[in-house]
C-alpha cells in the first residue's frame, strides 16, 4: 500500500504540491496533505505485515508498525482491494495512535478502580463491598467497550481513505466489514456490528470523498488531501 502515500515533508515545497513519480505535472497551493504535522510519529516506520497459521479469523495493529493477520481471515480474502481493506483499517489504528491511547486509557481505569476500591474496603460490609466491585468492574467494562466502538470506527475512515489513496477501490471496503470481518456489535462488543459499519462508510459523504480520491490516483493526478 505505499503506492499513493506520501509524507507531508515529501510532497509540500514552498506551499507547492509536487507530482509524484507517474503522475501528470500540476502544482495545487496551500492544499492540506493526507499526512499532518500530528502523524510525524509515523515518518521512516517500516511497516512489517506478518500472518498466522490459525482458522481464527482476526487481525491487529502491533506496536512499531507490525500488522498481523490471521490465516482464517486472509483466507477468505479474494481481491488486493479486500486485503487493502484489512490492511488500511489496521494501519489506521497507527495513524490515530489508538493503541497508546488504549495503554494509557488502562492506566487510569486501574487507577480509578483501585481508589475506589480502597475506598469500599473500609466502608460497608462485604456484601456491598461485592456489590460495589462489580458494579464498578461492568461501568468501568461498558465505558472501554463504547471507547472502541469508536475507535474502530475511526480506523474503518482512515483505512477507507488510505486504500483509496492507495489505488484500490474503496467501494469494496463496506463489503468486507458487513460480509467477513463484520461482528454482532452491541454495548458489550469491542466492534460496531458489520452492518453498521458498512452502513457508515457507504454514507454519500464518506464514501463519494473517498471516491474523488480513489479516482484522481487513477487518472494519476497524485495522492489528493482527504483532511
Amino acid at each position: 500500500m505505499n503506492s499513493g502515500l506520501r509524507l507531508e515533508h515529501e510532497c509540500k515545497i514552498n506551499g507547492s504540491l509536487l507530482a509524484v513519480e507517474g503522475s501528470k505535472p500540476r502544482q495545487k497551493q496551500d492544499r492540506n496533505f493526507i499526512w499532518k504535522p500530528s502523524t510525524k510519529h509515523l515518518r521512516r516506520r517500516n511497516w512489517e505485515v506478518y500472518v498466522v497459521d490459525t482458522r481464527e479469523k482476526n487481525a491487529s495493529c502491533l506496536l512499531g508498525g507490525r500488522i498481523v493477520i490471521y490465516k482464517g481471515l486472509l483466507d477468505t480474502l479474494k481481491s488486493d482491494a479486500e486485503l487493502a481493506t484489512v490492511i488500511g483499517h489496521e494501519v489506521g489504528h497507527a495513524v490515530a495512535r489508538h493503541i497508546a491511547e488504549a495503554i494509557v486509557r488502562l492506566i487510569w481505569i486501574l487507577a480509578i478502580l483501585i481508589v475506589a476500591f480502597c475506598a469500599f474496603l473500609f466502608n460497608g460490609n462485604s456484601t456491598s463491598r461485592e456489590d460495589a466491585n462489580d458494579g464498578l468492574q461492568r461501568i468501568s467494562a461498558l465505558f472501554v467497550n463504547f471507547i472502541s466502538r469508536r475507535r474502530e470506527a475511526e480506523a474503518d475512515y482512515i483505512g477507507l481513505m488510505l486504500m483509496a489513496s492507495a489505488g484500490y477501490n474503496p467501494q469494496v471496503a463496506p463489503r468486507v466489514f458487513e460480509k467477513k470481518i463484520g461482528g454482532k456489535g452491541g454495548i458489550d462488543s469491542t466492534h460496531p456490528s458489520g452492518i453498521n459499519r458498512a452502513k457508515v462508510l457507504n454514507e454519500p459523504k464518506v464514501m463519494n470523498k473517498a471516491l474523488v480520491v480513489y479516482k484522481e490516483v487513477k487518472a494519476g493526478e497524485g495522492v489528493r488531501s482527504f483532511v
